[in-house]
Formats: structure tokens, sequence, C-alpha cells
């Protein structure tokens, strides 16, 4: 969905103004370095990756734990996903957007780098070896963001429609998501880096 679309602009209401104020902050003497990220290279924000003239970021997230959080904001993005067969459909996908994305890293090793969720959250040194692949000197340093953008200081206290938890595991502890997953077949992204108990239904 494009960025300037109403439901994208919203999401920023649930998010704390202070830290969209810090990460709009420029350290004295940092060149203003505008890099521009293509969402819309696979079609749309959640197409399938492809590989043109330009460098390639490839961002996964465990995906069980991705699904389930488009099934949660199911309603607020008109995703159709209330039934097993079309949260299987859904795995599905993303069994195809992982193919394709790691055959696209192995044919082009030095112009792409992989992304995982869990490893962006967790520590600032992914963020230094995004800047170190795009070349460019941060206009804020990688561990203030880092600390900035964690989910409990990120997001505003009460309802939220978009930004709900930060926790890869929720999905375990949702009745209702775990009855639906009881009638998808199994799936493992084992060869993408996610062990199979972690990311299929049981």
């Amino acid at each position: 969905m494009h960025r300037l679309a109403p439901e994208a602009a919203s999401r920023q209401d649930e998010l704390r103004p202070e830290a969209l104020y810090a990460l709009s902050l420029r350290e004295p003497g940092v060149p203003f370095q505008p890099v521009w990220l293509n969402t819309l290279a696979g079609g749309n924000p959640h197409g399938v990756p492809m590989k043109d003239e330009f460098p390639m970021l490839l961002l996964i997230r465990d995906p069980m734990a991705a699904v389930y959080s488009a099934w949660r904001a199911r309603k607020r993005l008109g995703f159709p996903l209330n039934s097993a067969e079309e949260v299987q459909r859904h795995l599905e996908w993303c069994l195809h957007y992982y193919e394709t994305g790691f055959s696209l890293l192995e044919k082009f090793p030095s112009e792409s780098l992989l992304v995982r969720y869990e490893e962006l959250v967790a520590a600032p040194s992914t963020l230094e070896k995004i800047i170190g692949f795009a070349g460019v000197t941060p206009k804020l340093q990688p561990d203030f963001v880092h600390r900035v953008t964690r989910f409990d200081s990120f997001v505003n206290p009460g309802d939220r429609s978009f930004y709900r938890e930060g926790r890869d595991t929720a999905w375990k502890d949702d009745a209702e998501w775990l009855a639906i997953l009881s009638g998808v077949r199994e799936f493992d992204f084992s060869a993408f880096g996610y062990p199979q108990e972690l990311s299929v239904a049981s």
C-alpha cells in the first residue's frame, strides 16, 4: 500500500510523537544523503522480491509471526484471512516469497543483503550492516535509532489496531488463531533459517 494512503498514513497515530521527533533530528556535520527505497519494485509493498539494476534488501520475518500479524490486522488492511483455507494460501505465498528471495540472494550475492526482522530488533548491528551496504553516513547513530525504535518506546500506550505487540511468539497464546491453525497443513521454513517448530501449525 502506498505510504500516502489514508490507512498507511494513520499508522503514525499509533506512534509516540517524541520518538518520531527524535528520528527527525540530524547530528552536526552529517551530510544530507537520501537513500531511495523502492518498495514497489515487486508491484506493491507486499509483492514478490525482484532484482533490477539497483541493490536489493530482502526483509524477512518468521513466517508464522508475519502471517499472525497480518491476520490480526486483516480488517484494517482488508486481507482475506478469516478461514484456515485463506491462512494456508497466505503461508503458501510466504513460501513462494522466501524461495524467490533466497534465489535472488544466491544469484546476486554482492548486490543484495538479507535482513531478518528478529536480528533487526535485537541489536543495532543489523542497522550498521544496512548502512554499510548502502554506503552512506547515517544522520543518527545506529544505537540511538535502535533504542528509540524499540517497541515499547516507539508505540503509544493503549489500544492499537496496527502496531499490536513486538513478540514473534504472541501467536502461541491466541486461542482463536490456534483454532484456525488446526485446519492448516504444516509448512517447513527451516531452509530459510526458521526452525520448523516455530513456523508450522501444530
